[in-house]
This record gives C-alpha cells, structure tokens and sequence, in this order.
C-alpha cells in the first residue's frame, strides 16, 4: 500500500491510499548462481521438468565435479559395480575445474530455445542455463566468452529484463 505522510498542525499525519493503488517493483526475489550461491541451490523456482534438464546440460558439459550426485546419477554409478576409473574422474575434474568457452553458437542455442509461439524451455530455465555457462568464465577458471556480435547481447538483454507483471485494469 502507498502511504502518504501529509503535515498538520505541529504534527504529520498518514492517510492510507485506496485498495487499487498499484506498488512499486519491491526487493527481487531472483537468486543467482553468479551471486556466489551454491551451485546445489541453482534449481530454485525451476519446475521439476526445468530442473531435470538443467542436471543434464551441466553432466553433458561437465559442469558437474565427479563426485556430485547428479553425475553419479547421469552416470549410472547408482551401485558398486558401476563405477569410473581415477582417470575418467580426473579428466572430468579438470574439464569442471576449467570449464568451456561460451561462444556464439552455444548462446544462440540457448536463446533460440526460448523463442517462439512453443519454445522449447521457459526464459527462466534458458537465463539459468546461461548463468551456469557463464560460471566457469569468473576469475580463477580459464573459460571465457567469445562474442563478437552485438545482437546476441541485446537478446541476453532481453531474456534478463525485468518485465512488469500484468495490473489489474490490464
């Protein structure tokens, strides 16, 4: 509700605005991989069916560390008699460790899911997979982004704006 204070005499008095007024944005309730959160808490507001492919993607471009669960499950590793070698481990290690380059390509293919009358995921879900592209790109890892064309940054810009929920009179 919108308060507004209105000054008396020697002293300020609040009036309440109708029921109908509309309130600003307030504090976003967006969290962040990106944002030094826990990659294990990454899937919030993702559906069941979002959070499932996301586990997939970060498996299939090693995002995952060896030891995760969510690599183990892709895995098969479930039980004793499937299990990796040290090598295969370390080779992921390091393909985690370092992560991919981010290039064109691969962000066009991810906003390009997220395009059109039955796209493919929701933004939600591509703005997700985006931030985890872009995770093994911060200081320390030696991954970087590969952009040279403009348009693409205008998209990522598009998929990230914030848009105004629908009013009430709309």
């Amino acid at each position: 509700q919108r308060v507004s204070l209105e000054k008396g005499p020697g002293k300020r008095t609040k009036r309440r605005a109708d029921e109908n007024a509309l309130a600003g944005a307030g504090t976003p309730d967006y969290r962040s991989v990106l944002d030094g959160d826990s990659p294990n808490g990454r899937c919030a507001g993702l559906n069941a069916e979002s959070q499932s492919l996301l586990k997939v993607v970060r498996c299939l471009l090693f995002l995952s560390p060896p030891e995760s669960a969510e690599l183990s499950s892709f895995l098969n590793l479930t039980d004793s008699t499937n299990t990796i070698s040290d090598e295969q481990a370390a080779r992921i290690g390091i393909c985690c460790d370092y992560g991919i380059d981010v290039t064109e390509s691969v962000m066009k293919l991810v906003l390009d899911a997220c395009k059109g009358p039955s796209p493919a995921v929701t933004k939600l879900t591509a703005l997700t997979l985006m931030e985890h592209l872009f995770l093994s790109c911060t200081s320390g890892r030696s991954a970087s982004i590969a952009v040279k064309d403009a348009g693409i940054v205008w998209e990522l810009y598009d998929l990230a704006v914030y848009q105004r929920p629908a009013t009430r009179d709309s």
